[in-house]
């Protein structure tokens, strides 16, 4: 059955080998049972053949496998009184001469079945085979030791493919899988704070898949892959320069993985060479290429590179081993003793002691492998046998059952750490961190670990020992993402993985780069957009344009006002000055120049003290303005109305009593705001204003008591036009009722028109301006429409146009006579009509 199984794995994975070429090279010492072991000795050649060329890893791998054999062999604590041979072939990393060899070490024991192969000397059972050191070799080996239930142990195949335990159940490794290099991988451009990378790698299954899954798992990190590009084996030169030439169409992702072999990486570093990129990215590799830079002349590309590499530590006593055999020793293996022959040839030595070999620390995967073994069947032989020396070795396991015993066992590796296997036949492992440098070579800069969960207790990395691209200590940002001002947030673009920039609003700030936070609403963004801070409520400048042409009209109308009261004394004695009540043009006057003084007391900083002041003066020179006016207007239309029916004076219409009533109406009005500002008061508010960026503003806000003082002066404004209408039809030369109608229907529009604009304002300068220009304006109007005619006419109308008769009628009250415009007072000895 077993012959027929070989052949068929012969046809299926061999149709071009010629066994008969094929170079039967062995390397074996008998015992009571052998361990089989495949290392690339030699270089591939093509199918089914190696080249003379000699590899001094693969060479001093076989060596470690002895060095490990004969340690067993000679401790008394494990498998005592039994001896372990091995039986160790090159399979010179050919999918062919290593099936070739692992069927000629598994059926050892039936020679008559591998006719033709290069069959084993020991004739002793072989409990499992040490190798290969390829993923693709190990493939076909463990398929084919599978057939007769041998386990493979690798040392070095790290391949993806290799852990589904239903394809490959009796394959095992004491190496790292690839994924775990996938994430060592992603682990360090995460903690360097890399997020936009490109990838190259080789096309065979197993970097195939280790790519594969770094694209699949870098999301996990929020890593983005922007550029991915496959390296054919047979891919020429100008195929790889284009390939590497395309990552200058992403110059942001500075950081470039390559997922390969050693001719893969050194096509790579090559390529990037010949496209003047030495300095201009930052390079991460695994654990299969980046050795020999310097004498590959690929230094000064490759300086800076990050890689991730097999953890290995010198295995106790092997140099001394390995240093110690003489090439001309019988018991050296024939590879060692080509070795070191043309070792000593390079370097013109008589004696291999007086240049040994460099042994390296890479071979304590194989002694784990070898003990693995060795330990597994120990512990079979203990729970098999009462007295292990009398035990038949060769019949007491069956395959099943130390294949069992394999993946159960536990033991300390040479690095110190427990190896175990999981039901995959993966044990996990570290990787070092290593940092290339072009005038010194790689230096461990980390190391990482498979057991762990989190990124931080995984990677222990000494970021201030890499040395980066340019020979810079700084490390590179790999990013697409625009620089932004502040107060800008990133945002997605439609590019693969790059991130643009958008405004945040004007009171919002930027957390994490990402989201615009908008301040609470006493608050605004500081200067770089990053916290928001309290807002000092600032108060009206009075450097302002506004508040400047409100001075100027204040101080004016001040002097105006000056001039009508120093008018009013110097020209008391005339007639329109005696007609007009020189008493109640003074209170009006009064009233007119405390409203240009209020003007300034509103621009002045609100506080609570001022803004009740406001308040008061506001309502009370309104009412200076209006209840003078009231009474004046009342007093024409009374004196009129009157003489159309009799010639008896009305009641009430001396100045005394016409300052008395005015004095009322303005105590109503005092009592008013005296209750407004103990019941309800402006005070000074806050006002939030976005005119020309964000600001807080301080300003009297008039409280509900300003309403009823308003109402107030709004009703002695009505009453004026009430009677300044029914005044309408006074003789045509006494027309102060007319210009009095003027003013308070000027009035009445500026309300209507202030009141919204002022409600509406969203600033307190334009708010107070609003105040101030609607006073100001009906300051100037009844200054206008009430004296500046009286001034005029008392200036400028000759004597002659004023003539002077008897009252006709009897009693104080007489009849005024109006003809050819001319007034013609009374003889009573008064030239007022009304008076």
């Amino acid at each position: 059955m077993y012959l027929v199984q070989a052949c068929f794995v012969l046809i299926l994975l061999l149709p071009s080998c010629d066994c008969l070429a094929r170079r039967c090279v062995s390397y074996s010492k008998p015992g009571d049972v052998v361990i089989g072991g495949l290392f690339p000795i030699h270089y591939v050649a093509g199918p089914g053949q190696c080249t003379d060329r000699q590899s001094r890893w693969g060479t001093m791998l076989s060596e470690a496998m002895i060095y490990a054999v004969e340690q067993i062999n000679r401790r008394e604590d494990v498998l005592p009184n039994v001896t372990l041979g091995y039986d160790i072939r090159d399979d010179c990393r050919s999918d062919d001469v290593a099936l070739w060899h692992a069927l000629a070490l598994v059926n050892a024991l039936n020679p008559n079945e591998t006719s033709g192969l290069c069959q084993a000397q020991h004739g002793a059972k072989v409990l499992g085979i040490v190798g290969t050191s390829e993923t693709d070799t190990s493939i076909v080996v463990t398929k084919a030791a599978a057939m007769y239930k041998v386990p493979l142990v690798s040392y070095a195949a790290a391949g993806d493919e290799l852990g589904d335990n239903f394809r490959f159940p009796y394959f095992l490794r004491t190496v790292p899988e690839n994924p775990l290099q996938v994430e060592a991988m992603l682990d360090i451009i995460y903690t360097l704070g890399w997020v936009y990378v490109s990838l190259l790698h080789s096309v065979e299954s197993d970097y195939l898949l280790s790519a594969l899954r770094f694209q699949e798992i870098a999301a996990d990190y929020e890593i983005c892959v922007a550029y991915s590009a496959a390296i054919r084996t047979t891919a020429d030169d100008e195929e790889v320069n284009q390939i590497v030439a395309n990552l200058d169409r992403y110059p942001k992702a500075k950081v470039v993985v390559v997922i390969g072999d050693k001719f893969t990486g050194q096509k790579v570093m090559r390529a990037g060479q010949k496209a003047g990129m030495v300095g201009r990215y930052q390079w991460i590799g695994g654990s299969r290429w980046g050795y020999l830079m310097k004498e590959e002349g690929l230094a000064d590309i490759a300086d800076g590179a990050i890689f991730v590499r097999s953890y290995s530590v010198p295995v106790a006593g092997f140099e001394a081993f390995a240093k110690a055999k003489e090439p001309v020793e019988p018991y050296v293996s024939p590879w060692y003793k080509d070795l070191a022959l043309n070792w000593m040839q390079d370097n013109n030595c008589i004696n291999i002691t007086d240049c040994p070999l460099r042994v390296g620390d890479s071979g304590a995967p194989v002694v784990d492998s070898v003990h693995a073994i060795a330990f597994a069947f120990h512990n079979v032989m203990m729970e098999s046998c009462a007295n292990v020396s009398d035990c038949q070795v060769g019949d007491i396991v069956t395959e099943e059952e130390f294949l069992q015993k394999l993946l159960a066992v536990n033991f300390t590796a040479v690095d110190g750490e427990a190896v175990h296997f999981d039901s995959s036949g993966n044990s996990g492992g570290k990787f070092t961190i290593t940092n290339l440098r072009e005038d010194s070579g790689e230096h461990e800069v980390g190391l990482w670990h498979s057991a762990p969960e989190t990124v931080g207790e995984r990677l222990e990395i000494k970021q201030d020992k890499i040395r980066f691209l340019n020979k810079s200590w700084s490390r590179p940002a790999s990013i697409c993402v625009e620089e932004c001002r502040a107060g800008y947030v990133v945002v997605p673009l439609e590019d693969k993985c790059c991130w643009g920039c958008k405004a945040c609003s004007p009171n919002e700030i930027v957390v994490n780069r990402t989201q615009c936070y908008r301040c609470p609403t006493k608050e605004r963004p500081d200067a770089n957009r990053t916290y928001c801070l309290p807002i000092i409520p600032s108060t009206i400048s009075w450097t302002e344009t506004p508040v400047l042409i409100i001075l100027v009209l204040s101080g004016f109308g001040v002097v105006l006002c000056s001039l009508t009261i120093t008018g009013l004394f110097v020209y008391g004695k005339h007639p329109l000055i005696k007609a007009s009540s020189r008493e109640l043009s003074s209170i009006n006057v009064a009233g007119l120049t405390l409203t240009f003084l209020t003007c300034v007391v509103l621009l002045v900083k609100p506080t609570r003290a001022s803004c009740i002041t406001v308040e008061l003066v506001l309502a009370l020179c309104s009412t200076l303005i209006y209840a003078p006016t009231l009474l004046k207007v009342i007093r024409i239309f009374r004196i009129f109305r009157k003489a159309r029916k009799s010639t008896q004076r009305p009641k009430f219409i001396s100045p005394k009593h016409q300052v008395i009533a005015c004095l009322t109406l303005l105590a109503i009005q005092v009592m008013l705001s005296i209750l407004s500002a103990i019941l309800a008061p402006s005070t000074p508010v806050e006002l939030i204003s976005q005119v020309g960026g964000l600001y807080l503003e301080l300003f009297c806000s008039f409280g509900p008591g300003f309403i009823a003082s308003c109402a107030y002066n709004l009703l002695l404004i009505l009453a004026c036009c009430f009677f300044a209408f029914k005044a309408r039809k006074v003789p045509s030369n006494y027309n102060e009722s007319k210009f009095i109608a003027v003013s308070v229907y000027s009035t009445l529009v500026l309300c209507l028109a202030a009141v919204p604009v002022y409600a509406t304002a969203v600033a307190a300068l334009h708010k107070v301006a609003t105040v101030c220009y609607a006073v100001i304006l009906n300051a100037y109007l009844t200054l206008v429409c009430l004296y500046l005619p009286k001034f005029y006419a008392v200036k400028f109308v000759g004597s002659d146009d004023t003539t002077t008769s008897d009252w006709r009628g009897t009693g104080a009250f007489g009849r005024t006579v109006m003809s050819s415009n001319k007034i013609t007072p009374s003889t009573s000895g008064t030239n007022d009509p009304t008076a």
